[in-house]
């Protein structure tokens, strides 16, 4: 794989790994040490299908969720082009329009003492902002400190925990990001409990795998539920937050039938078609939610602009 790889870097950390494995260590340990290179939840599969002796399968399943999130990713960036170069275009002109038209219109409106309406005098204010070289300094600090604040968050177990479930509470992208750690969740449990690995460190391995802090956070609180004799599916009902009615009554046929593992499979396949539709919707949404915002602004920049010209004609007319 080295040898014949066009990644220079990928070439070289496989060679290292293949070293470290000859040294002793286990896959999932040699790609522990290179996080830059293997995601967390690369590793955690890796090492899910070593301890449930399918490395094989793990893989596959792994290298199918990789390139459906390349696909997905690549259908997002072609479908941003034309409003992302109508955003920027816009963006440009107006932050032209603040600098060279609107401070003569800002003079006009003071000379003429016309009374302004809410909405112009806001611009006004904006306009002076922008042309304020300390505000955008302030701007790059509060970026600056919020970039800084939200890589703090994300190294804290408890800061991603947090982030993770407000990040399931936007409309659009909240749902299909809870929708697709399920799918993995279930795909997991389903590879776990076919490979005869029981059913407390599979839970384990697939909160571990599935990439979500929500799941990972609960998955201490499920294994004890079940330890204590409940059911699985008595103990996912008492969270009906993380884990969906669908989902409940799906490990509750499992459980009844004997096959949990398979209901878990089929409920994997069922989330992953929701996240194919989901990510449909959100690619058709994006551009006219843009395009809508774009004019919605436009218009208001209009507005606020000739609303007080209107005014100034009825105060000189006849």
């Amino acid at each position: 794989m080295a040898r014949t790889g066009d990644n220079l870097v990928l070439s070289a950390v496989t060679l290292e790994l293949s070293a470290a494995v000859a040294r002793g260590l286990s896959l999932s340990q040699a790609l522990a040490m290179y996080g830059r290179v293997f995601p967390p939840i690369f590793v955690a599969m890796v090492r899910a299908g070593e301890e449930g002796g399918s490395l094989r399968r793990t893989l596959t399943q792994l290298a199918d969720w990789m390139e459906r999130d390349d696909r997905a990713a690549r259908r997002l960036k072609a479908t941003m082009v034309y409003p992302g170069f109508v955003v920027a275009l816009t963006a440009a002109l107006t932050l032209a329009l603040f600098y060279c038209v609107l401070p003569r219109f800002v003079d006009i409106f003071n000379d003429m003492g016309v009374t302004l309406p809410v909405i112009t005098r806001g611009l006004m204010e904006i306009t002076r902002a922008v042309r304020n070289p300390w505000a955008w300094l302030a701007v790059a600090c509060l970026a600056g400190a919020g970039a800084a604040g939200l890589r703090a968050m994300r190294a804290d177990p408890g800061g991603r925990l947090r982030m993770q479930a407000l990040s399931f509470r936007i409309p659009l992208v909240g749902p299909l990001l809870e929708r697709s750690t399920l799918a993995r969740w279930c795909a997991m449990v389903k590879l776990m409990l076919g490979c005869g690995v029981g059913l407390v460190p599979t839970l384990q391995i697939a909160a571990l795998a599935s990439g979500s802090a929500v799941l990972q956070a609960d998955a201490r609180s499920l294994v004890d539920a079940v330890t204590r004799g409940l059911t699985l599916s008595q103990a996912m009902q008492r969270r009906p937050r993380i884990y969906p009615a669908l989902l409940v009554y799906m490990a509750r046929a499992g459980e009844e039938t004997g096959d949990l593992g398979e209901m878990f499979g089929h409920a994997a396949v069922f989330y992953d078609l929701d996240v194919a539709t989901r990510l449909e919707i959100l690619t058709a949404s994006l551009e006219p939610l843009l395009l809508s915002a774009i004019t919605i602004g436009v218009g208001a920049l209009v507005i606020a602009i000739f609303v007080p010209i209107y005014g100034m004609v009825r105060t000189v007319g006849p």
